[in-house]
């Protein structure tokens, strides 16, 4: 048996962070019908931030997608900020460049 530490990555419930994500979806495509499947982690998730995997359906399109999200203030995140436009903005720039 190994001594591992039980940690505790998110105090948010997958139901929670598709509430979010709906409501988010809802609002960005201006359609009420809009809808966000079931929400997971990859067990590997770190602790710097969250990466979740769901599918959306809304009236123009559909697809499968990861968000990467920064931790809850409360689940002692490892950055005292995050920018994570700024993160996405150097992953379009390698992938425009790749």
């Amino acid at each position: 048996m190994s001594d591992e530490m039980n940690v505790v990555k998110t105090s948010r419930t997958p139901e929670e962070l598709r509430g979010r994500l709906q409501a988010w979806l809802v609002a960005t495509t201006d359609d009420p019908d809009a809808v966000i499947g079931p929400v997971s982690s990859p067990e590997s998730n770190g602790m710097s931030s969250e990466s979740l995997f769901f599918d959306a359906t809304w009236r123009e399109g559909s697809g499968s997608f990861v968000a990467r999200v920064a931790p809850a203030a409360s689940d002692v995140p490892v950055f005292p900020t995050y920018d994570l436009q700024k993160q996405y903005d150097l992953i379009d720039l390698v992938a425009k460049q790749s």
